[in-house]
């Protein structure tokens, strides 16, 4: 992942600076019984050679020796600060020290590398530079703004991001350590919680009960996910399901229960999305399937916002009003649904809950309450960057639009987040059939009638989501602003897998700029569509393609031409009758793409080829598996070379 990506999903969901004993108290509260009760010492010598180090390379060891008194036998600190596992615009960074979780003397020993798939808690170190203030006020927020400051920030939200990703968790802390000082951390879906600065001179037991706390926590206060357990399995039937599942026999099997069912996985995500929802889907076998259901399934692991319906639920109500072009999902519940079960409230967010504590800063963003969910349904082969040729990936952005299009004349439901990953496609022989998912983001005029703001990926929102007044106005997002992010996906496929300028392409899905406090963009697509993607058009060989790209955006650029002094009064016209037929028909785009598949001459040139993912922000699956491989030779010197990660 990207730390620009990954900064822009934390800022305004950033609380702070919250008071480090409450902070312990609260999420690492102290064992009823037991050694984890002890006081540790108050001795203000014990990081007294850990800051007086003057090379910041030698400090990480000095951290470390000074903390092994009180991690115990169960946490095991290693210094990691040369095995840098991210990499962007050519510099390479990771957390300089990380904690592991196991007992040297029961045989456990941490690896040689940086296996983010394992590490407890990741440390960050900086000599001077702080991405926080406690000192805030209105003209000095707690977040600082500079580009260095931002970038620190940004490079620990990866970390937790990545922890948050790859891990079985529901939320996860972390450190940020001065020469001097120390915050603590802790990371959720609905944000980051952020303390004080904690003097190590004056202050420093307040650390040490950090680390005696968490040997001695439970996993759920840990954020572990209690709920994923392993199956008990015959021989025959666990070659069975890695055979279905095509999982080699090394990977371990993991099992949960929905909704009365069993469903067993692999502990492999093959689609990862970013912090917010931290949407993972995983092939899974169904080991209790209902008649017409299949064995093999997805299932797919999320944090919805709580107040509306869950995705299950909105899908049986397009179900039932005929939607087409969406898959069948068999079911979905909340993950311990019942409040009272153990555990239970750590899978709900907490971090919304300090949005108005008196040591807060006040934020321009609403924090949502986030709540587990789990739900499993059909199978399909892929995204839209898995289609053949560009043949078929206008025929499946078809079936999408027409599902759109369905939702919201039938259903009165509008999709709200028709990025790139949410088009997915399965071929049926030589056809492929595109399919539009993930609809737990959607807009249902009968049940939702206050907008909860703009939702969707950044790089695929519509230009009218993007540019402020939509932010100051609170518009609702309509469905034309889900046309629109369809067009998006089709330039992104061709931008993706041809020739064309990354820096000005990745402008168009990136652009952001902040104004009054929140961030905003839009500008240069709606410049592509005003000038009827002639600078697109111009790369395009197949006149198919090129013709179609230039009558969508003729179409969607009257939204904005309406409103444009800059158009002579025969364009005006012109983009009135535009805007009339974009308003009144919600199927204009399936139509347009319809006739554009009837003309002859489309190529069946092979669609993917290489390209450089660090230019342009794609969510995929990460295969950590070489990542760790190639990391490992790194540490031991066998190989050099670098895997770029996003």
């Amino acid at each position: 992942m990207k730390a620009s990506y990954a900064l822009r999903e934390t800022t305004g969901t950033i609380l702070g600076p919250m008071p480090p004993l409450e902070f312990l108290n609260t999420f690492l509260p102290a064992p009823t019984q037991g050694r984890g009760r002890q006081d540790p010492p108050r001795d203000p010598s014990a990081f007294k050679e850990f800051s007086s180090t003057r090379k910041p390379q030698a400090r990480y060891q000095k951290w470390i020796d000074a903390l092994e008194p009180f991690c115990g036998r169960t946490l095991i600190q290693v210094d990691t600060h040369k095995l840098p596992v991210f990499r962007e615009r050519k510099k390479e960074f990771g957390p300089q020290v990380c904690v592991y979780l196991g007992r040297r003397d029961r045989g456990f020993d941490p690896p040689n590398f940086l296996d983010m798939r394992h590490v407890e808690m990741s440390i960050h170190f900086s000599e001077e530079l702080d991405p926080f203030n406690d000192e805030w006020s209105r003209s000095k927020p707690f977040e600082r703004k500079g580009v260095k400051a931002q970038a620190l920030l940004g490079e620990i939200a990866v970390s937790a991001s990545t922890q948050l990703s790859f891990q079985s968790r529901t939320h996860v802390f972390s450190m940020l350590v001065f020469p001097q000082s120390v915050r603590f951390l802790r990371w959720d879906r609905a944000g980051v919680i952020v303390t004080r600065k904690i003097s190590l001179a004056h202050s420093g037991h307040l650390v040490a009960t950090f680390f005696q706390r968490l040997q001695f926590a439970s996993p759920c206060t840990r954020g572990i996910d209690q709920t994923i357990t392993t199956p008990s399995l015959s021989t025959e039937k666990e070659a069975l399901i890695r055979q279905t599942l095509e999982v080699k026999t090394d990977t371990p099997l993991l099992q949960v229960k929905i909704s009365g069912r069993r469903f067993v996985f692999a502990n492999s995500a093959f689609f990862n999305s970013h912090f917010a929802r931290s949407t993972r889907c995983f092939r899974a076998y169904n080991l209790d399937a209902k008649k017409g259901e299949g064995r093999r399934v997805i299932l797919k692991d999320t944090w919805r916002m709580v107040g509306r319906k869950n995705e299950f639920e909105r899908n049986e109500k397009l179900r039932w009003a005929g939607v087409s072009n969406i898959p069948r999902v068999w079911c979905g519940e909340d993950v311990l649904r019942d409040l009272r079960a153990g555990g239970s409230l750590y899978h709900r967010t907490r971090t919304q809950g300090y949005e108005y504590a008196p040591w807060t800063t006040p934020s321009k963003m609403i924090l949502h309450t986030y709540r587990h969910y789990r739900q499993v349904m059909e199978e399909l082969e892929g995204p839209l960057t898995s289609c053949r040729n560009m043949k078929d990936v206008v025929t499946a952005l078809r079936d999408a639009c027409q599902a759109q299009a369905d939702g919201y004349k039938k259903a009165n439901i509008v999709h709200s987040d028709s990025s790139l990953s949410n088009v997915m496609i399965k071929y049926e022989g030589d056809q492929v059939r595109g399919y539009l998912i993930d609809w737990d983001l959607s807009l249902d005029l009968d049940d939702d009638p206050q907008p909860i703001g703009p939702v969707g990926q950044w790089p695929f929102m519509a230009a009218r989501i993007q540019i402020f007044d939509f932010w100051t106005r609170k518009y609702r997002q309509d469905q034309v602003d889900d046309v629109e992010s369809l067009f998006h996906d089709l330039v992104y496929v061709l931008v993706y897998y041809t020739d064309f300028d990354r820096y000005l392409m990745g402008k168009y899905f990136n652009e952001m700029e902040i104004q009054g406090g929140v961030q905003c963009g839009g500008k240069t697509k709606i410049s592509l569509m005003k000038l009827e993607g002639k600078f697109l058009c111009s790369r395009i060989e197949c006149d198919q393609i090129r013709n179609l790209v230039k009558t969508l955006a003729t179409v969607l650029y009257s939204r904005y031409a309406v409103h444009d002094s800059g158009i002579s009064r025969t364009l005006g016209l012109e983009a009135r009758r535009n805007s009339k037929l974009l308003y009144s028909d919600p199927y204009w785009m399936s139509k347009v793409l319809t006739e554009a598949l009837k003309q002859p001459g489309w190529g069946e040139d092979e669609l993917l080829r290489g390209n450089d993912p660090d230019d342009i922000d794609a969510e995929e699956a990460l295969d950590w598996e070489e990542v760790a491989r190639e990391m490992k030779e790194r540490s031991e010197g066998r190989g050099r070379k670098k895997r770029k990660l996003r």
